[in-house]
C-alpha cells in the first residue's frame, strides 16, 4: 500500500482498482488512506468474497463501488463507463 500511495503522488489517478486482499494493510484500509490523500481519485473496491459486510465496509471506507471478482468480466466496464469524467 505505501508504494501505490507513493506512485499515486507522482502521477495523477483519476481511478485505482483496489484488491481487497493485499499484503500488510487490507483493501479497506488501502482504500480509506487512498481517499484521504488524494480525494479525487475514484476507488473501485474488488473481491473474491462478495459479503454485504465488505460491500458496506468498502463504501464507508470511500470507495465508489464494490464489484465481486466474479462479476468483474462483465460488470466492470459498465460501471467504468458510469463514472464521472
Amino acid at each position: 500500500m505505501d508504494e501505490a500511495l507513493r506512485c499515486a503522488g507522482q502521477a495523477k489517478l483519476d481511478l485505482v482498482l483496489m484488491n481487497l486482499e493485499l499484503p500488510g494493510p487490507n483493501g479497506i484500509e488501502a482504500t480509506r488512506a487512498m481517499r484521504k490523500q488524494y480525494p479525487a481519485c475514484a476507488v473501485v473496491v474488488m473481491s473474491v468474497n462478495d459479503s454485504e459486510t465488505l460491500r458496506t465496509a468498502a463504501l464507508a471506507a470511500g470507495a465508489l463501488a464494490f464489484v465481486s471478482k466474479r462479476e468483474l468480466p462483465h460488470a466492470l466496464l459498465p460501471l467504468l463507463g458510469r463514472l464521472p469524467a
